[in-house]
This record gives structure tokens, C-alpha cells and sequence, in this order.
């Protein structure tokens, strides 16, 4: 595999890492925001994946009291 290839980061993380980068919520949570549909997935097969531009996106619109952060 080429080596660039792996210092990209991932564009998907699973239910566990997603509520540690969400400030460690638990996995009922993440599964609650995911069927109330307010945090986007993918879903390959059995697995769901969540994007990470998902998560910053999510956080922005939980954001209070301030704009949101740098566009990317």
C-alpha cells in the first residue's frame, strides 16, 4: 500500500470513537442522535460509520453563543 495512503486520516470511525470525539458520550447516546437522524452514518453491510466532516458539522449546530468555527 502506497505510504501517503496511510497518513490520511479516516474518513469514517465507528459508534465508540465518534462519542470519544464527541467528549466521550456513550454509545446509547451516539445510537439516539444517530436514529433521531441528527448525526449522519454510512452504513456498509452490518457496520455503521459516521464521517467525520459529520461530527464537526454536528457540533457546530450544537454550538451556543458563538459563529462557528472556520469553514472547510
Amino acid at each position: 500500500m502506497d505510504s501517503k495512503a496511510n497518513d490520511l486520516p479516516p474518513l469514517l470511525v465507528n459508534l465508540k470513537e465518534a462519542g470519544r470525539l464527541l467528549g466521550g458520550i456513550g454509545q446509547t447516546k451516539v445510537y439516539d442522535l444517530l436514529n433521531k437522524r441528527e448525526l449522519p452514518f454510512v452504513k456498509i453491510g452490518r457496520s455503521v460509520g459516521i464521517e467525520l466532516v459529520a461530527i464537526h458539522a454536528f457540533i457546530d449546530r450544537q454550538r451556543i453563543g458563538s459563529s462557528p468555527r472556520v469553514k472547510r
